[in-house]
């Protein structure tokens, strides 16, 4: 009778999946693919807080704003170690913020209007735009830029992903059979162009790819 059981260990960035037993019979023991990756565990942030001055005395000015964020199982949604989730993805935490004073220029929060595609070249660029809210008074100081572009460097400000076709497991025969025909699969992973697995929503933007199956013969 086969034995499973679910897929518990925790994924770093090296994990390209691993193997859990299944018992077919009490002479053999066969092997079945169990993939996980770290995709299965992402950050989640909290609502900013208020805008804690820097001179607590004053009324408007430059501050500090704070924020919780939780490292999550994808599938349990519950809280688990930070070691799990991907620190290079993880969201800012504190942010400075300003309570803007009287007669000075306010503007949006930044939108991104153009982003960076695939594949990524310097010639093209990310957009970020925002408008102006308040104009300033005539002692104010003017308004900030309202336009910021970034080139699409590889690797830093544009990534480009690919699937990796890892190597084929065992073969899985019917329940209760000792040879015969079987099916094996092969796990794939989405890469990110600087060699990081992500999830593999990534490389569906791109091109679709699945699991394959073959036949053989024991």
């Amino acid at each position: 009778m086969k034995s499973v059981s679910r897929c518990s260990r925790a994924s770093s960035e090296s994990d390209l999946g691993y193997f859990y037993p299944v018992v077919i019979s009490d002479r053999e023991i066969q092997k079945d693919e169990c993939h996980i990756i770290c995709a299965d565990f992402h950050w989640l942030a909290g609502g900013w807080t208020k805008c804690y001055l820097d001179d607590e005395e004053a009324e408007c000015g430059n501050g500090v704003q704070y924020r919780s964020v939780q490292c999550l199982d994808k599938w349990t949604e519950q809280e688990v170690n930070d070691s799990k989730c991907d620190p290079l993805l993880k969201p800012a935490s504190v942010s400075p913020c300003r309570l803007h004073c009287p007669g000075e220029c306010v503007v949006s929060p930044w939108i991104i209007t153009q982003k960076c595609t695939e594949p990524c070249s310097e010639n093209n660029y990310q957009e970020m735009r925002r408008t102006i809210l308040r104009q300033p008074n005539s002692t104010a100081d003017p308004c900030p830029s309202l336009i910021s572009r970034t080139p699409c460097v590889l690797n830093k400000t544009c990534f480009e992903h690919y699937f990796v076709e890892q190597p084929w497991g065992s073969c899985i025969l019917e329940e209760g059979a000792l040879c015969g025909e079987g099916v094996k699969k092969t796990p794939v992973q989405c890469l990110r162009s600087d060699g990081r697995q992500v999830d593999a929503v990534q490389c569906e933007k791109v091109r679709f790819f699945s699991l394959q199956d073959r036949i053989v013969f024991l």
